[in-house]
C-alpha cells in the first residue's frame, strides 16, 4: 500500500514537473523564434539601406550570405540563397 502510494505520488509529481518543463520550452522556442525573425529583418533592412548607400557612391555592394554569416552562422545555413 505505501508502496504505491509512493509510485503513485512520484508520478504525479513527475507529470506535473514535465508539463510545466515542455511549456517552458514551447514558449522559449516560440520567443527564439520571434526574436531571430526580428533579428532578420533589421538585418535585411540594414543590410538594404547600405547597399543602397554603397549602390549610389559607386562602391562594389556588399555579399548577402557573407554578411549574413557574420551576423549569424545557422540564420545563414537555414538561408535558401546561402546554401549553395
Amino acid at each position: 500500500m505505501v508502496k504505491s502510494v509512493l509510485q503513485l505520488s512520484i508520478a504525479a509529481a513527475t507529470s506535473i514537473f514535465l508539463t510545466g518543463c515542455m511549456q517552458m520550452q514551447v514558449g522559449d522556442a516560440a520567443y527564439l523564434s520571434a526574436q531571430s525573425d526580428a533579428t532578420k529583418q533589421k538585418f535585411l533592412d540594414d543590410f538594404n539601406e547600405i547597399n543602397l548607400e554603397r549602390e549610389k557612391s559607386g562602391l562594389k555592394l556588399l555579399d548577402y550570405c557573407k554578411e549574413l554569416r557574420r551576423l549569424s552562422t545557422t540564420m545563414a545555413k537555414n538561408d535558401e540563397e546561402c546554401k549553395n
